[in-house]
């Protein structure tokens, strides 16, 4: 393609040729893959502040059942399927896939490690759910998101939990004072008296969803200030989470709680809540008693882990989103010694088990489902490798739950997960196709967040 007056360019891969307005976007070399990955700038300052008004060629678009051929445009940083009067830019996708950007449903790391915005940029997640943050440091990061060069998250600021309660016990690691983390870190609530005074603090933290705990809930009693069980295995007091679902849909927050057994799903789906931010297995604590001893004098019993039908079609019904967060058992191989990994290996091969019979129930019932790897160091791509490995979910099924489900269930009320008329000009451009292999995750060559192209930098 060749015009008079056009200045060409080769930049990382990409071929730009530059006449008056207009640019022809070739694509070139992959940018991910086998040799070292490019990072990706959080930076699009360089971009004009009118928006830029693209024409993008020969791509093969994303239809959530298959890809089909065609020319999309966008405008106004929306995507249209008409060609509008004016074209600034030309994009030619060269034959690639394109698909929407990908959702990570349940991190805690983003807001603390700045260099996880261009990670999870790189690997085409554009969005996030923090489960739960500091509202001191989410005041101090908040400007470094939610803006088109960066990632898009939805944050729950100090969870609900018990004065003895998870995550408590994460906060102390950094201050000793646990009145300092009350308000902060977490809300503690041991009664509706709790509540009532705490109430004012969660409304004005600016959370987008409140989070809450379970832990072992049908044995709260038992466990409240019990010094043999660590904090970690303790939670609310089951009894209010019904008034603190109530409090939050009057006022138009979503509730998400933290599960760790089968009856803490049954009474969290019971309670009306939104979100589980778990599946049962993800965490085992007497199958890791090698590396966690605090449940080893508990029965080994795998069933405590295993949800019921009747609780999974009630939340169905009320189109609850369960977070998977099972990929720690995939990411936790790469950091244990020598000497614990074949143990660790057979109580893999028992907690898998528990997975696939979860995951199986909730496609059987038709629940919706969000990818989120819960991973200090890993991301929901490491989350669809897991479960791909348990043959429960196809690679069209899976790439459906990462770029539509997982998206749509962060934000709920914005035009993303699509790639249609009117939706947000966000796409994600794959050398090759992944509903045959969705490996080809890996193999991304282009990635346009709400009408930027962002820019490739050196590592």
């Amino acid at each position: 393609m060749r015009r008079a007056g056009m200045a060409t360019e080769m930049r990382e891969g990409l071929m730009i040729r530059h006449a008056r307005s207009i640019s022809v976007i070739g694509i070139g070399a992959t940018l991910l893959g086998t040799a070292a990955p490019m990072a990706w700038s959080a930076d699009v300052r360089g971009e004009t502040a009118q928006a830029t008004t693209y024409q993008v060629l020969n791509g093969r678009w994303f239809t959530g059942t298959d890809f089909v051929p065609k020319t999309m445009y966008v405008v106004d940083r929306v995507l249209r399927s008409r060609k509008p009067k004016q074209i600034d830019s030309i994009i030619d996708l060269r034959g690639s896939y394109v698909v929407p950007p990908f959702g990570e449903a349940h991190t805690h790391t983003l807001l603390d490690r700045a260099s996880r915005i261009p990670e999870f940029l790189r690997l085409g997640i554009f969005y996030a759910n923090v489960m739960n943050a500091s509202r001191a440091t989410w005041e101090r990061e908040r400007r470094g998101f939610n803006q088109p060069g960066s990632v898009d998250v939805a944050v729950a600021i100090a969870g609900l939990t018990a004065p003895d309660g998870h995550p408590l016990q994460i906060g102390l690691r950094w201050q000793r004072d646990t009145a300092k983390l009350d308000g902060d870190w977490v809300h503690l609530i041991d009664n509706l008296s709790d509540l009532d005074r705490q109430w004012p603090s969660v409304l004005g933290s600016g959370t987008d969803l409140v989070k809450t705990f379970l832990e072992y809930a049908d044995h709260y009693r038992d466990r409240r200030g019990n010094p043999t069980i660590a904090s970690r295995y303790r939670g609310l007091d089951p009894a209010l989470l019904p008034e603190i679902v109530r409090r939050a849909h009057t006022a138009k927050l979503r509730v998400a709680t933290h599960v760790r057994t089968a009856s803490d799903f049954r009474l969290a789906i019971g309670a009306g809540v939104d979100e589980i931010a778990h599946l049962p297995g993800f965490s085992i604590g007497e199958l890791r008693a090698t590396t966690d001893t605090a449940l080893a004098n508990e029965p080994n019993d795998l069933n405590r882990f295993r949800i019921d039908s009747a609780s999974v079609r009630l939340a169905a019904a009320r189109g609850v989103v369960v977070q998977t967060t099972l990929s720690g058992w995939y990411l936790a191989e790469r950091e244990l010694s020598p000497e614990l990994l074949a143990t660790f290996r057979a109580l893999k091969v028992e907690a898998q088990r528990v997975h696939i019979d979860n995951l199986r129930l909730l496609k059987h019932h038709g629940v919706r489902i969000a990818l989120g790897s819960d991973a200090g160091r890993g991301t929901t791509i490491d989350e669809v490798r897991y479960i791909r490995s348990l043959n429960v979910f196809s690679d069209l099924e899976l790439l459906k739950l990462l770029s539509e489900s997982t998206p749509k269930a962060i934000f709920p009320d914005r035009k993303i997960g699509t790639l249609g008329d009117g939706y947000e000009a966000s796409f994600v451009s794959l050398r090759d196709n992944p509903i045959r292999d969705l490996e080809a995750l890996q193999t991304i060559q282009l990635l346009v967040k709400q009408g930027y192209v962002l820019p490739p930098i050196k590592d």
